[in-house]
């Protein structure tokens, strides 16, 4: 810009010096010559400053689309920024997700897996379990019936029972009730005197088994206050052959009316206790104050263990501390309390140092000496004999 304006500046002097010179040769020209050159020199300073304007509103117009290019370039470079930058965040969103979403189905797939696992274990455990009590209940089985079958060589085709009126009267009435099936299966009315006996003989059925147990009742002439026969009860009898001496009032020394002269009663884990009719009925005997028992060595060796124990409480009440010896005896008493009944009883239990067990579980609480026998000496399964002998009055061992 400046360049032009020196340009039209050295044009006007320029024309001027001419317009000097001619006017120096013509003189008529020179007023207009001069009129053109003041004209022009006016007009210069103003075409000059309208190009000076010119260039300057192009200047600006050109600063103010290069400013306005610049801003609008900056807000599509910001745009694309910001634009980058959620697209940026909501790929890493859409990772994080879907790592969260990986490692959750892998945490599910660990879990289920393990339920998987766990759930197999357990099933394995219980068919184990269950192969494991299906073999010890088929073993229990075996084994029963193994004891059935050795149990049911043992029973005889025929039980014979020899009953001695030794009651110093006369038996007016014998009867057997099998206590399982609630049956009276002998009914003996015939007259029995003094000294006399009797044989009474069941044969072996469908019904009988090793557990198979007997009351026998017999009546003497003997009458309470109101005239009625007395009965005499003893509920567990056992299918066997054995003697039995039907005592006499003073010689009973507890509550057993009678006596094993070669003792055969049989007793089982599960006692049966009959279920007699109102004829049959035991009217409750008096209970003494105290029980006492002696207990007689007749085993031929020494006998190592002797226990008593409450049926009812399974508590021991009485054990030896040390061995008794052949043909020794010990006592030991029970102070009646209110804890005791008719229904109490005792199981005795003994072992021989040769280890011959004995064992009768229906001791009643009384007053009664006890033969501890050998195994040769038993005519059935009853390890003990009740004797006429009266128990010591004073007790070894207080229980």
């Amino acid at each position: 810009m400046k360049n032009r304006v020196i340009a039209v500046v050295l044009a006007v002097m320029v024309a001027g010096t001419l317009t000097a010179c001619s006017g120096s040769g013509t003189k008529e020209t020179q007023p207009a010559t001069q009129a053109t050159t003041q004209a022009k020199e006016t007009q210069a300073p103003e075409t000059q400053a309208k190009e000076t304007q010119a260039a300057e509103t192009q200047a600006a117009e050109t600063e103010a689309k290069t400013t306005e290019a610049k801003e609008t370039e900056a807000k599509a470079t910001e745009a694309k920024e910001t634009e980058a930058a959620a697209t940026e965040a909501e790929e890493t969103e859409a990772k994080t997700t879907e790592e969260k979403e990986t490692e959750a189905a892998a945490t599910e797939a660990e879990e289920t897996e393990a339920k998987t696992t766990e759930a197999k274990e357990t099933e394995a455990k219980e068919t184990e379990a269950a192969a494991t009590e299906a073999e010890e209940t088929e073993a229990k089985a075996t084994e029963a019936a193994g004891s059935e079958t050795e149990a049911e060589a043992e029973i005889p085709a025929e039980a014979v029972y020899t009953l001695v009126n030794n009651t110093g009267l006369e038996v007016t009435g014998i009867k057997f009730y099998q206590n399982d099936i609630k049956k009276i299966v002998v009914t003996d009315n015939e007259p029995l005197e003094d000294g006399d006996s009797t044989v009474i003989k069941i044969e072996k059925d469908d019904t009988i088994t090793a557990d198979t147990r007997y009351t026998i009742s017999y009546q003497t002439a003997a009458v309470d206050e109101d005239h009625q026969p007395q009965p005499h009860v003893y509920k567990n009898l056992g299918y066997e052959t054995v003697q039995l001496n039907l005592l006499a009032p003073d010689a009973i020394t507890g509550a057993t009316p009678f006596e094993f002269a070669e003792p055969g009663t049989s007793e089982t884990e599960a006692e049966t206790e009959a279920t007699a009719s109102e004829t049959e009925a035991e009217t409750e005997r008096p209970l003494p104050d105290k029980a006492i028992y002696q207990f007689n060595n007749v085993t031929g060796e020494d006998v190592t263990e002797l226990t008593v124990t409450d049926n009812a409480t399974k508590k021991v009440v009485f054990e030896i501390k040390k061995a008794l010896a052949d043909k020794e005896s010990t006592v030991f008493s029970i102070d009646k309390d209110d804890t005791i009944t008719n229904d109490t009883s005792y199981t005795i239990s003994f072992k021989t140092k040769s280890g011959y067990e004995g064992e009768f579980k229906t001791l009643h609480f009384e007053q009664a000496s006890i033969n501890l026998i050998a195994e040769d000496a038993k005519s059935g399964a009853t390890a003990i004999e009740f004797t006429y002998d009266a128990p010591e009055t004073e007790a070894e061992t207080e229980a």
